[in-house]
């Protein structure tokens, strides 16, 4: 429905190839042998549930509250991913490494030392679902 694009098109900020991702994925996930319409709430419904698969068994508590604390800002950095989660650059140095072969974060760009990275667009998905404790850890901040 035009619902399930426009909660597509706010949740990637208009990325069209993320926003084709996901609808192409949840389509792939519901449609059997007829067509279904695919509204809003089936399709947050849908990707959520694969978010939360491919997430929680692979990720710590304290790398979720990584990932949490980069769904707040649109890249971060070591650094502040640290001074925010107050714990030690070297431990968080350990946990990007994990998110990224993960393939949850990627590397956005470097400014001389500093890197940035954002989160995957398929991470973003554990947003859709407002009923998880997940999505209550962004919106609170």
């Amino acid at each position: 429905t035009d619902e399930a694009i426009e909660t597509l098109y706010g949740l990637h900020n208009g990325n069209l190839r993320a926003i084709l991702n996901s609808l192409c994925t949840a389509v792939k996930e519901i449609t059997k042998e007829k067509p279904v319409l695919l509204t809003n709430d089936l399709l947050k419904s849908v990707l959520s549930q694969i978010a939360q698969k491919r997430f929680s068994d692979k990720l710590t508590p304290t790398m979720q509250e990584v990932i949490v604390e980069m769904l707040k800002q649109k890249e971060i950095t070591n650094k502040v991913a640290s001074e925010s989660l107050n714990k030690k650059a070297q431990n968080m140095s350990k946990y990007f490494t994990i998110l990224k072969e993960n393939q949850c974060i990627y590397l956005v760009r470097a400014d001389g030392r500093e890197k940035y990275y954002a989160v995957a667009e398929w991470i973003k998905w554990l947003m859709l679902d407002s009923s998880k404790e997940f999505q209550a850890q962004i919106t609170q901040h």
